[in-house]
């Protein structure tokens, strides 16, 4: 390696120096934007979603869960538990349903799984709380957090997983 080849090394790094310094002094040198949580909240996207959260169907007011255990199996961090029963019409529905929100990564695994379209991601966000045993959910706790209205951009599945009509 020649004096030259340091020389312009020596420059390359400089510039690139200088440029990331520029960055940090323009950031520095800009107002700081802070919000007073939870006085002042900033507004979410419309299609953020945070959390699971189970489906009433309309018509029947019962759950749409039929507790095939499909969100249970694709849960990577297995914060999902459910127990099945029947009904006296022999159909099927979850006794017990249990998220454990400590643990739920919202990757929305759990909602692309469900063959019924029971399962939703909520954009309810604030869940904290200064116990953890408060983070684990039940039914009733899941089916009574808040969900948008559909609109034409919420789809719940994607459309890789439909197909073509030939298959």
């Amino acid at each position: 390696m020649g004096l030259r080849d340091a020389v312009e090394g020596a420059v390359g790094m400089a510039v690139r120096l200088g440029r990331g310094m520029g960055v940090t002094l323009k950031n520095a040198l800009r107002p700081p934007v802070t919000v007073q949580y939870p006085e002042y909240k900033e507004a979410t996207s419309e299609h953020f979603r945070m959390f699971p959260a189970l489906v009433v169907d309309e018509a029947t007011d019962k759950l749409k869960c039929t507790a095939c255990m499909a969100c249970v199996k694709a849960c990577p961090v297995d914060c999902i538990w459910i127990k099945g029963a029947r009904d006296r019409d022999s159909k099927p529905y979850p006794e017990t349903f249990y998220v454990d929100m400590s643990w739920c990564m919202e990757c929305a695994l759990c909602v692309e799984a469900c063959p019924f379209d029971a399962l939703e991601m909520a954009p309810d966000y604030e869940l904290a709380g200064y116990d953890v045993r408060d983070l684990l959910m039940d039914k009733d706790q899941l089916a009574a957090i808040k969900r948008p209205p559909k609109t034409p951009w919420t789809r719940r599945k994607a459309s890789y997983l439909e197909g073509p009509d030939e298959w």
